[in-house]
C-alpha cells in the first residue's frame, strides 16, 4: 500500500462524529467530484476515478440523507439556497467550525490528493478540478497557519507543499495519526543522516584548512632556516617551529599539547604568526 493510500485509508475510518462535520465532508466530495444537472428534478452525478471518494459519497448519503432527494442534499451541503438558487462553490457556513474545516480538507485530499512517502522527496498536493476549488482549499489550509503553493498543470490546478514540517501538519489535520507517526519517524532518520553528512563535510573542510595552513607554516619555517637558521629564533618560537616540522599533521591544539609547558591553541597560533612575520621579511 502506498503512503497516500495509507493516509486515505485512515481518513475513510472517520468522517466525523458530528453531523455538521459529515456534511462538510460530503460538501467537499460534491464540490470536487460531482456535477449537478436538471432544473425541476436536480440530479447529482459523481464523476471520479477514486474508489475511496465514491465509497465515501455513498456511505455519507445513506447515513444522513437516506430517502431525501438531491435538492435537499444540495441545500444541506450549502450549494443551494432556500429559494432554489444553485451555486457550486464552498459555502462558508459549512466550514465555520474548525472541526468542519478539517473534515472538508480530509475529503478534498481523499478525492484528489496525494503525498509522497517520507523516504522520497517531500511533496503533498491537492489536484483541483478548477481554480475556484483550488483557491477554497488553499484558503482553508491558510486558516491553520500553513502556506500552500498554487500552480496550474494543464487543465488542473494544484495546491501543494514541499516543506516536511508543513506536510506533517497537514497529515495531522487529516487525523491520520498512524501515517503521521511513520512520516515523522522517517523524517527524523533522514534529518539525522543529513546532519551526519553536514558534520562530516564540515570536518573535512576544516581538515583541508588545517592542512593548507600547516603547509604555509612549514614553508615559512624552511625559509627562515635557509636564510638565518631556526636556531636564531627566540626559544619559544624555535621550539614551536621544530615541532611543526616534526608533526605537520597535527592541528594547533594538538601541537600546543606537545610544547613545554603546553599552551593553548590561540598561543600556538600567536607563535606561528610571529614566525610568518619573520619569514615575510626575507621574501
Amino acid at each position: 500500500m502506498s503512503f497516500s493510500s495509507k493516509v486515505k485509508h485512515e481518513i475513510l475510518q472517520d468522517f466525523g462524529e458530528d453531523r455538521h462535520c459529515r456534511i462538510a465532508f460530503l460538501s467537499a466530495i460534491i464540490n470536487g467530484t460531482c456535477e449537478v444537472s436538471g432544473k425541476n428534478g436536480l440530479v447529482i452525478e459523481q464523476k471520479t476515478d477514486s474508489v475511496a471518494a465514491a465509497s465515501a459519497f455513498a456511505a455519507l448519503v445513506s447515513k444522513d440523507f437516506v430517502g431525501l432527494n438531491h435538492g435537499k442534499i444540495l441545500q444541506a451541503t450549502g450549494f443551494m439556497s432556500g429559494n432554489g438558487i444553485l451555486e457550486m462553490k464552498m459555502n462558508r457556513m459549512i466550514v465555520k467550525k474548525t472541526c468542519c474545516k478539517r473534515a472538508y480538507l480530509k475529503a478534498a485530499f481523499m478525492t484528489s490528493g496525494s503525498v509522497n512517502g517520507p523516504d522520497k522527496e517531500y511533496h503533498l498536493e491537492f489536484v483541483a478540478p478548477n481554480e475556484r476549488f483550488a483557491s477554497e482549499v488553499a484558503g482553508l489550509l491558510r486558516s491553520f497557519n500553513l502556506a500552500p503553493k498554487l500552480a496550474a498543470r494543464k487543465s488542473k490546478y494544484i495546491v501543494y507543499f514541499k516543506e516536511s514540517e508543513q506536510i506533517a501538519e497537514v497529515i495531522n489535520i487529516f487525523g491520520a495519526h498512524k501515517a503521521l507517526l511513520e512520516f515523522e519517524n522517517n523524517r527524523a532518520g533522514k534529518e539525522l543522516g543529513n546532519l551526519i553528512n553536514r558534520t562530516a563535510n564540515c570536518e573535512a573542510a576544516n581538515a583541508d584548512k588545517s592542512i593548507s595552513a600547516a603547509v604555509k607554516q612549514i614553508e615559512c619555517i624552511r625559509l627562515i632556516d635557509e636564510k638565518i637558521g631556526i636556531k636564531t629564533l627566540p626559544a619559544q618560537l624555535e621550539e614551536c617551529a621544530r615541532l611543526r616540522l616534526e608533526f605537520p599533521e597535527l592541528n594547533l591544539a594538538e601541537l600546543g599539547e606537545k610544547l613545554s609547558p603546553p599552551i593553548s591553541k590561540s598561543g600556538v597560533n600567536h607563535r606561528l604568526r610571529k614566525i610568518a612575520e619573520i619569514a615575510n621579511a626575507y621574501r
